[in-house]
C-alpha cells in the first residue's frame, strides 16, 4: 500500500526557469496582499481608510491581471501555481 502512495504523491521535478519561479512567487505575493487588503477593508469604518483600501485593492487587482497574463503567456497555469 505504501508503495502506491509514494508513487501517487511523488513530487514532480521542478522544471521552471528562475524567471518563471520569480513570476510565480510574485503572483502568490499579490494574492496574499489582496487577501490582506480585503480583510482590512472589511474591518475599517473611517471613510478615508475605506477609500484607501479601495485604492489599494484596485492597484492589486491591476497587478494581479498583469501577472496572470504573463503566467498564461508562459503556459504556467493550474497546478504549477
Amino acid at each position: 500500500m505504501f508503495g502506491i502512495a509514494k508513487t501517487f504523491f511523488k513530487k514532480e521535478p521542478d522544471t521552471h526557469t528562475p524567471e518563471q519561479k520569480e513570476l510565480i512567487a510574485e503572483y502568490r505575493t499579490v494574492i496574499e496582499k489582496m487577501h490582506h487588503a480585503r480583510n482590512a477593508f472589511q474591518n475599517v469604518t473611517e471613510p478615508k481608510l475605506i477609500e484607501s483600501c479601495v485604492h489599494e485593492m484596485n492597484a492589486l487587482q491591476a497587478q494581479y491581471s498583469f501577472l496572470l497574463q504573463k503566467l498564461k503567456d508562459e503556459n504556467l497555469t493550474g497546478d504549477t501555481l
